[in-house]
Formats: structure tokens, C-alpha cells, sequence
């Protein structure tokens, strides 16, 4: 009812909410023409967390039927204001290219003003770009760069990463100790291929009880890759 009133008087925030109730649904019955009504109301007054929400439920397709250029519109708008969600997705879109022409220029432009907000997906995104070197030139430096900013702020697939990279020299020297420090920390966040690897390095070094521990954490995530202590 409040947010009603504060919709009535063009509040942005209210709409933006009264748009996201109807569209979650979790409380009241899921009515996406309303949301859509609300949400809209709130983007055209540049609430730019609106722009990203109606940019995100365009581009996924979920209860609407996508629509990728109504997705760039609002993330653009979104993305302009500094928006780091938004210039994920829009580097996402231009990187992946499946709903619109791949631009790499315009995915780097994306992606890397959103990892300079510090966002892990853009920042893992770019070091697996850089690192597998598609579309760009391969750049192991730059790939570790952004694999270490993202793993600084606990995310397991980067510290997995970048234990791949230290413990396979993967361009670099190989440094096992910084190997070890990245796949602890990914281990600890059950990453079951940081678990297997730890178990193959152990194994390699004949501590055959840590390889043991470390094969059967990954082996009880149903992970395939524990086969590797067989090779």
C-alpha cells in the first residue's frame, strides 16, 4: 500500500520495488505485467539499479520473453551511470556474441570498467580470457593480474586458477608454495578440482595420506577429475 503511494508520486525507489514484488513473487502472486509496468516507470526516471534489473530479466528471458535489444538499452543506461553488474553482462554479450554480433573491443571496454569496480565475475571473466588467449592475445601476466583480484576476495575458481598456474608453470616459474597457498584456499571452499589436484601433488610427492584426504574430499563431490590419481 506505501509503495503504491510513493509509486503514485512518481518515487522511483517505490516503483522499483513495487516492480520487483511482482516480479519475484515471493509474497504475493507473480504478475509480470505489472512488474514490467513498475519496473519501466522506474528506469525512464534513471534509477540506474532499475535500468540493471529490467537490462538482467530482458537479456536471461525468464517470464518474459527475452529481448536483447531492450536488454542492451537498459544496461547501457545502467552501465553509463557506473553500474558494475550492468557492464558485466554487456561484456558477457558482446565477449559471447550469441545474440548479437561478438564485438571484443566493446567486451574489454565492458569487462574491464566493471572489474575496475571491483567486480570477481568480470575480474575471473578477463583472466580466463587473457589466460586461454580467444579472441585476444593470450596474456598470462594480465590473466594472473585479474585471477589475483578476484581471488582476494575468496573466489574459488580464481585461487584454483592461479594454483594451476603456479603448480604447471604455465608461463611463469613454477612456484609450488604459491601453488599450495591457492588450492588450500580454494580446497577450504570445496572446489573439488583444487581437492584433486591437491591430491595429485601430494601424490606426486609421496604423502600419500594427504593425497588420500584430498582425492576422497573431490571423490565425494562426484567429481570425475579423481580419476587423475590414477594416471
Amino acid at each position: 500500500e506505501y509503495l503504491e503511494i510513493l509509486s503514485n508520486l512518481n518515487n522511483s525507489n517505490g516503483q522499483y520495488f513495487l516492480g520487483y514484488i511482482y516480479y519475484d513473487a515471493k509474497y504475493v502472486q507473480r504478475d509480470i505485467r505489472k512488474a514490467i509496468y513498475y519496473l519501466t516507470k522506474s528506469a525512464n526516471q534513471n534509477n540506474i539499479n532499475t535500468q540493471f534489473y529490467l537490462g538482467e530479466i530482458y537479456y536471461q528471458g525468464i517470464y518474459v520473453q527475452r529481448d536483447i535489444n531492450k536488454a542492451i538499452y537498459y544496461l547501457t543506461l545502467s552501465s553509463d551511470s557506473g553500474q558494475y553488474n550492468s557492464q558485466f553482462y554487456l561484456g558477457e554479450i558482446y565477449y559471447k556474441g550469441i545474440y548479437v554480433q561478438r564485438d571484443i573491443k566493446k567486451a574489454i571496454f565492458y569487462l574491464t570498467s566493471s572489474a575496475n569496480n571491483n567486480n570477481d565475475r568480470s575480474q575471473l571473466f578477463l583472466g580466463e580470457i587473457y589466460f586461454k588467449g580467444q579472441y585476444v592475445a593470450k596474456d598470462v601476466q594480465k590473466a594472473i593480474q585479474y585471477f589475483t583480484k578476484t581471488a582476494n576476495q575468496n573466489n574459488s575458481n580464481a585461487q584454483y586458477c592461479l594454483g594451476e598456474i603456479f603448480y604447471w608453470a604455465y608461463s611463469v616459474p613454477k612456484d609450488v608454495n604459491k601453488a599450495l597457498y591457492y588450492l588450500h584456499l580454494s580446497s577450504n571452499q570445496n572446489c573439488s578440482k583444487a581437492q584433486c589436484l591437491l591430491g595429485f601433488i601430494y601424490y606426486d610427492e609421496k604423502d600419500i595420506n594427504k593425497a588420500l584426504y584430498y582425492f576422497k574430499l573431490s571423490a565425494d563431490q562426484n567429481n570425475a577429475d579423481e580419476q587423475c590419481f590414477f594416471r
